[in-house]
């Protein structure tokens, strides 16, 4: 599978690795092992990973709660245990939606929807602060940042400059004391917004 993102999970024990397919792999840092993860499996289930495979002998869900979208490579994952959050997985799907997965077991947690269902094109979580928040980018420089304690809507606006533009890419970091979002789109700029958006 040629690889598209990466992200450490576990406390560092584990690498999560994806691509234009519609699976995952989890490599296990201290065994040298892979691990395919078949899809999103329990979502809506109410079921854990372990359930659903031990349901159908060991395999990938079959049932109706199991949702294969046609690629999982858009993915992001926040920055791990500090500050009494859990290590969260956000993966961008059809329709605007955003799927949850639990950091360490990579069970279905939730999802979240941008307000006008507009492609997501980029993700970033804010965990500097002291909430956890995530920045969803999409068509037309439209921007939505979630609370993830509640998973609802902060707020929503356009970043100047990309009105009608394709997000390309987002970024948070801490500067000077301040938040600071970036947002890149493919017509060449990049905003920096000061604060919590």
């Amino acid at each position: 599978m040629p690889i598209r993102s990466a992200f450490w999970t576990k406390g560092g024990g584990s690498v999560l690795l994806a691509g234009r397919r519609p699976f995952l792999y989890d490599f296990d840092v201290t065994k040298g092992v892979a691990m395919k993860i078949p899809g999103i499996m329990g979502r809506g289930s109410g079921r854990s990973v372990d359930e659903v495979r031990r349901m159908n002998g060991g395999g990938a869900d079959s049932s109706r709660s199991h949702t294969k979208p046609p690629s999982l490579e858009l993915i992001e994952c926040s920055g791990g245990e500090g500050g009494g959050f859990k290590q969260t997985i956000a993966i961008g799907a059809d329709a605007g939606k955003v799927i949850l997965l639990d950091g360490s077991s990579y069970e279905y947690r939730g999802e979240v929807s941008t307000p006008r269902g507009s492609s997501v094109r980029a993700m970033a979580f804010n965990e500097n602060s002291g909430n956890k928040l995530l920045h969803v980018a999409g068509n037309g420089g439209f921007v939505t940042t979630f609370d993830m304690r509640s998973s609802r809507v902060l707020g929503n606006f356009i970043s100047e400059g990309h009105d009608g533009s394709v997000i390309s890419s987002i970024g948070v970091s801490k500067a000077g004391g301040n938040n600071c979002l970036a947002v890149g789109g493919e017509d060449g700029v990049v905003n920096v917004w000061l604060g919590n958006r």
